[in-house]
């Protein structure tokens, strides 16, 4: 959770999404987190934990844009083996700019909007940016 108040010290709240992976759907998981997020120690921000939706990979703001932005970014690197990988992924995001990531969830906001528009069904193409 530090590393969240660093990164995101200019917001007043952040909320995390978490995949469903096992370890982040236990009993006590989120509870603990959002505990822990709504009383923070180390700064004023104040951080919630939301799971993402299931079987909904088009609005799962990880794979919609998130990992394929940084995997672009990390490829760029180019390490020359498992440990100058390690630090490519960490140096990239320790830059990713803040907007980027904000640009991220307005994608997923616009998908979501098509999915309601197109009645819960994924036939349509997927909405740009606009400027």
């Amino acid at each position: 959770m530090s590393f969240i108040h660093q990164k995101m010290s200019h917001a007043e709240h952040v909320t995390v999404q978490m995949d469903n992976a096992s370890p982040h759907t236990s009993k006590n998981s989120g509870s603990i987190l959002n505990t822990r997020g709504a009383y923070p120690r180390i700064s004023e921000v104040k951080i919630s934990v939301v799971q993402q939706e299931p079987n909904s990979p088009e609005t799962n703001a990880n794979g919609l844009a998130f990992f394929p932005s940084m995997s672009a970014r990390v490829s760029k690197a180019r390490s020359a083996g498992p440990e100058q990988l390690v630090k490519a992924v960490d140096k990239c995001f320790e830059d990713y700019d803040p907007a980027t990531l904000s640009a991220v969830f307005d994608s997923k906001t616009r998908v979501i909007e098509e999915i309601i528009k197109h009645k819960g069904n994924n036939h349509f193409d997927m909405p740009h940016r606009k400027p």
